[in-house]
């Protein structure tokens, strides 16, 4: 057998030649899909954007994409064969795109990050996740107040909401202030305007005032992925966050609409994660960023 690899830096010989690939696993690909078809006709960012396709004599086994539009701009993988893993290392090494960064599926993002990093040097966990399907909703009980879609007159509120995320995932999973950013970003003003404009933010309004944001992705390859959801801290424990994530799951239609709802959890925040069980959602994979000083 031959193992080889190809890289692309637009989104449609992607599709074209690993299309089937991506399909097979329209679940743990969510996150690549949802970055080609974000990426479909759009010019060459000024941070980098790659996807790499690992071949085993021409078929693909496996992606590997540096498309994150904030610092370090991670690394994210698929999995891929662990005999390839030195392969994509060289080809990341030799073309200078060496981020101090790997998210994605496990064991590859951690094989991937081992491979990459320094020598002697052993890359810690940055953020652990677990991908989770919707099963069989369970509507909760519905807190007072309604779900609406955000509008251009809520960025007031919405911005230093949503601008916080990861921090504020941080506080509630326990892990020291700026943690995870390193794999997830925290979104800026103009990104998360984008989101209200592409109608992809829903608000929980109660008495007048926002106290939850559920924001999401839509289908690509079959699969919508919720998230990020953020509930302020003076607002939590009311219920918010359960209705606001089930009425969404509905609304992006479901398996009776040939859509698969996921989102992901923070394996280090019980409460968010019980939550998204009690609702109906179901562990698939897990997910890990390992990353070193740069």
């Amino acid at each position: 057998m031959t193992w080889d690899v190809v890289v692309h830096d637009e989104a449609e010989p992607v599709l074209e030649q690993a299309g089937a690939w991506l399909a097979a696993r329209p679940l743990t690909a969510t996150v690549v899909a949802t970055a080609l078809a974000g990426s479909l006709g759009v010019p060459a960012p000024e941070h980098p954007r790659w996807w790499l396709l690992v071949l085993e004599d021409g078929e693909v086994r496996g992606v590997v994409m540096r498309t994150a539009p904030f610092a370090p701009y991670p690394i994210y993988a698929l999995e891929i064969p662990e005999v390839a893993v030195p392969l994509v290392a060289a080809w990341c090494r030799g073309s200078g795109q060496v981020a101090p960064v790997v998210n994605g599926v496990l064991p590859t993002s951690r094989l991937l990050a081992r491979a990459l990093a320094p020598a002697g040097v052993e890359p810690t966990p940055v953020e652990r996740l677990a991908l989770l399907r919707l099963g069989g909703l369970r509507t909760p009980p519905a807190p007072p107040g309604g779900l609406r879609a955000a509008g251009v007159d809520d960025l007031e509120v919405l911005v230093p909401l949503l601008c916080r995320f990861h921090a504020e995932a941080d506080a509630q999973a326990g892990r020291p202030a700026s943690a995870s950013h390193g794999a997830g970003g925290e979104l800026t003003p103009a990104q998360v305007a984008s989101l209200v404009v592409a109608d992809r933010v829903r608000v929980w309004e109660s008495e007048g005032r926002i106290v939850h944001v559920t924001c999401f992705n839509p289908p690509a390859l079959g699969v919508a992925r919720i998230g990020p959801v953020l509930t302020p801290p003076e607002h939590r424990g009311r219920g918010y966050a359960a209705a606001s994530v089930a009425a969404v799951a509905v609304e992006l239609g479901g398996r009776a609409a040939g859509v698969e709802v996921c989102l992901f959890a923070d394996v280090e925040n019980p409460t968010s994660t019980a939550l998204y069980r009690r609702i109906g959602f179901e562990p698939v994979a897990e997910l890990g960023a390992w990353g070193w000083e740069a």
